[in-house]
């Protein structure tokens, strides 16, 4: 199949872009990859930040209800209001982080929905406490205080350390995912340019012989035409337009030999005939050669004829 230079050249410039464009469509990915992770990161720590602060404020929330056994100040009720409306605000803020997690874990969620369990119990119990209009001394409240503080401490010290060791997993686990993902990234932006440096180089070594041979041997027979080698002939078979000017340079040097060729025997004949001219002219130069030299005798002749005559009329002319 014949290619022409433009699809070659095409063809050569395809095959140092297509790995380039591969790597970068892999290191793509883990760019993505790793910048997702990073985000992800991002989330648990601020799931962290969460719920080291619902654990202050499930802490702080027991206290309302234990100064109120003490002092009776129906003040406390209203801080405990408050400090179980940020324990659902931030208790709410954790489940939404999870809902929104593309990869779930059904252990948070089990964790959370704990968690409110028992933050329900504790309000219910901190109700009944507030409910008490004489709680100092009271067995009733020492039992309630003493259960809300069980759950307190069950909420704080085994689901909410349970949950932090999963979202300590889980960040050591993205993090590596993380150091894998750039790793990767730049191994394959490392291999891509590699391939296509090594690509260019081989495409550029193997073109630079496939195109630079045939035009030495093209520019060769050029010079051989110019010094008068018209029967040189050259022999390309690329496929492509350097053998089209390999074949329109042989025509011209074979018609530059006919046209030669043709030059020489008529340069022949005319100089045949210019010599047979040449002989012609040589063959009546020595016929006229001969006339003028019998002219001079017979001029001679003549000459002496007539000092002959002249003698004998002198002669005649004493006699008489």
């Amino acid at each position: 199949m014949k290619i022409n230079v433009q699809s070659k050249l095409i063809i050569a410039f395809l095959a140092m872009i297509v790995p380039f464009m591969a790597a970068y469509v892999v290191s793509y990915h883990f760019s993505v990859t790793a910048y997702n992770s990073v985000h992800r990161l991002q989330d648990i720590n601020g799931e962290l930040e969460d719920l080291a602060s619902l654990q202050v404020y499930i802490d702080m929330l027991l206290m309302p209800a234990n100064d109120y056994i003490i002092t009776v100040d129906h003040k406390e009720k209203k801080e405990f209001n408050h400090l179980s409306l940020e324990v659902e605000k931030y208790l709410d803020r954790i489940l939404k982080r999870e809902q929104q997690t593309l990869q779930r874990v059904p252990a948070k969620l089990k964790i959370i929905r704990e968690l409110e369990d028992g933050f329900n119990k504790i309000k219910k119990i901190g109700y009944e406490i507030f409910k008490i209009k004489q709680p100092v001394g009271s067995n009733t409240a020492a039992r309630l205080m003493k259960d809300m503080d069980g759950i307190g401490y069950n909420l704080i010290t085994l689901h909410i350390e349970r949950y932090r060791e999963i979202l300590k997993g889980d960040y050591n686990r993205i993090t590596e995912d993380v150091n894998i993902s750039w790793r990767n990234y730049i191994i394959s932006r490392y291999i891509g340019f590699t391939m296509a440096i090594v690509i260019g180089i081989t495409f550029a070594i193997f073109y630079s012989r496939l195109f630079f041979r045939p035009i030495m041997t093209i520019h060769k027979m050029a010079d051989a035409i110019a010094n008068g080698e018209f029967k040189t002939r050259i022999h390309i078979k690329s496929g492509d337009e350097l053998e089209q000017l390999a074949n329109a340079v042989n025509e011209m040097a074979a018609k530059l030999d006919d046209l030669y060729s043709n030059l020489e025997g008529k340069v022949l004949e005319k100089t045949e005939k210019l010599q047979e001219h040449v002989e012609e002219l040589e063959q009546f130069r020595k016929l006229t050669l001969k006339r003028e030299f019998r002219m001079r005798e017979l001029k001679d002749r003549l000459e002496k004829l007539e000092m002959e005559s002249r003698g004998i009329q002198e002669g005649m002319k004493k006699e008489g």
